[in-house]
């Protein structure tokens, strides 16, 4: 066996003498600037995985030190000391981890002894595992140090406000006195201090007792009524001007809700009056509802005035049941915009209808026409699939004629009719004229879907629990469909149609199951 070298000095030609026969293996220069390069790929993960495992090390040893040394001044159970053991834990099996994964593949899979292309590429994935994983250790380590920095910030402030919380309760009884000789009641910011009293002892033995989370909550919830209680003491007069402002807004507000409620049970009223249940059923309740925010709005008002009586003058009693009374009439509001967004769609379905029922008249005309003139060479299909077309525009005319049926049914049945004709005058068209006719009806179909979806929006509920709220969840999946389906309406209306029917489908099976929950629409009463 010897190796040759050809005149231009790279390509080593081995030979090798077999059976009287000379066997001879290149090594081209592509071969060998590929394992050239994946072995500079892995080489460089490797140095990172170790600048990496190197700052993993150093901060691990020096965290880990920290870590105990936190932990063993304080009580057990506490709430710092869980957390640090919790992550501490955590950090010695990703260290672990990267320790035996780095003495692995510096044994086996060092890229200088590897002259493979494969092996080297097997091996690059495999450091670059390591890489990951290296990279987790770290982040963990990060939230480690995370933890003790806010233990060693819990302890400030602890000190801190115990530092300066005699004071500061001084000075917040000072000002509340003050404010008690000027005439206002301050029994409630009296309470508000007791309890801040009791949570300074409370923080007292918890930090006696090594507790430090459960201190730093007494401590820290003490300090920030103490301050609450000195600002509101010292605002009291300016308090007071803005209350009474706010209480005389709410309570014209709240005289308005009764025009909004009566609103609400005119229009519902007069739909149910002239339609099908079907039509106006998803909004059935809204009367029931409207009046249940309504009273709900007036006792909280009642409540807020009932806080601010001369003799009393709980002013933060006062503004939280104000700020009941803004949830209330926000409610209401919300209830009014579904049934003013319900009259919208019905109104503008009922305006489709003359342009609808002309475009079906319009399809069934050309497609007789088309049939006309093919006389006696006609598909039986066509001539049954124009005989539907005719049958559902006579249904959809008879509903449209009583008055009283869903105008959106009759313009569905208005789309089959042109569905159905679409079939006879299939072939017929341009393919043009066909793909036309297709995005105008797949363009219907999203229409329908975002009228269905709003109106299953009304009939998920006015509540915000339970069913309702279960409801709101899908139909959020059926709006993004809807969204999505708009988007690409003008360049894959197939993809379109599949969203829009996805969409209708969620707010069919939501309508249905108000229906079946409902078991019949209360609004008289």
């Amino acid at each position: 066996m010897g190796v040759e070298v050809d005149a231009a000095g790279w390509l080593p030609i081995l030979l090798a003498v077999a059976t009287g026969s000379v066997t001879v293996t290149r090594f081209l220069p592509w071969n060998r600037r590929q394992v050239d390069a994946a072995r500079e790929a892995v080489q460089a993960t490797r140095s990172r995985v170790r600048r990496d495992y190197h700052d993993l090390d150093a901060r691990w040893t020096r965290l880990r030190n920290d870590a105990l040394v936190a932990v063993a001044d304080l009580a057990d159970g506490d709430g710092f000391a869980r957390q640090l053991e919790g992550e501490t834990d955590m950090a010695q099996r990703w260290v672990d981890w990267a320790t035996e994964g780095l003495v692995a593949l510096d044994t086996r899979w060092d890229p200088a002894t590897l002259e493979d292309v494969d092996a080297l590429n097997d091996a690059g994935q495999r450091w670059q595992e390591l890489a990951r994983g290296t990279r987790t250790g770290l982040t963990r380590l990060d939230e480690l140090q995370q933890t003790l920095e806010e233990m060693a910030a819990a302890r400030d402030s602890c000190a801190r406000i115990l530092r300066d919380i005699d004071d500061r309760m001084t000075q917040a009884r000072h000002a509340v006195e003050i404010t008690r000789t000027n005439g206002y009641d301050v029994a409630e910011l009296h309470l508000v201090l007791d309890r801040a009293t009791g949570d300074v002892d409370r923080g007292r033995v918890e930090l006696e007792a090594n507790r430090l989370a459960e201190a730093t909550k007494a401590l820290e919830r003490a300090a920030d009524a103490v301050e609450r209680a000195t600002g509101t003491a010292r605002r009291m007069p300016e308090l007071h001007h803005t209350i009474l402002q706010r209480l005389t807004a709410l309570r014209r507000q709240v005289g308005e809700a009764d025009r909004t409620v009566q609103r609400i049970v005119d229009t519902v009223e007069g739909h149910a009056r002239r339609f099908v249940t079907d039509v106006w059923d998803a909004v059935a309740d809204a009367p029931a509802q409207a009046r249940e925010r309504r009273d709900a709005a007036r006792a909280d008002l009642v409540a807020a005035e009932a806080a601010m009586a001369d003799d009393v003058q709980r002013f933060l009693d006062a503004e939280q049941s104000m700020d009941a009374v803004d949830a209330d009439l926000e409610q209401l509001e919300w209830i009014r915009a579904g049934v003013a967004t319900f009259e919208a769609d019905l109104r503008a379905v009922i305006a489709e209808y003359p342009r609808a029922h002309a475009a079906a008249r319009d399809s069934i005309a050309r497609a007789r026409t088309f049939m006309a003139v093919r006389q006696g060479d006609v598909n039986p299909g066509r001539r049954a699939n124009l005989d539907r077309a005719a049958q559902v525009l006579a249904d959809a005319e008879r509903i449209a004629a009583d008055g009283r049926g869903d105008p959106q049914d009759v313009i569905d049945r208005l789309g089959e009719v042109i569905r159905f004709t679409d079939q006879v005058l299939h072939g017929a068209r341009s393919d043009a004229q066909q793909r036309d006719a297709y995005r105008t009806h797949v363009a219907r179909l999203v229409r329908d879907a975002q009228r269905s979806v709003r109106r299953a929006h009304s009939a998920a509920g006015f509540g915000l629990i339970g069913w309702g709220a279960r409801a709101k969840v899908s139909l959020s999946t059926a709006e993004d469909a809807l969204r999505e389906a708009n988007a690409v309406l003008g360049s894959d209306p197939s993809r379109a149609e599949y969203l829009a029917l996805q969409a209708g489908d969620i707010a069919a099976q939501i309508l249905h199951e108000h229906r079946r929950r409902s078991n019949g629409p209360q609004i008289f009463r």
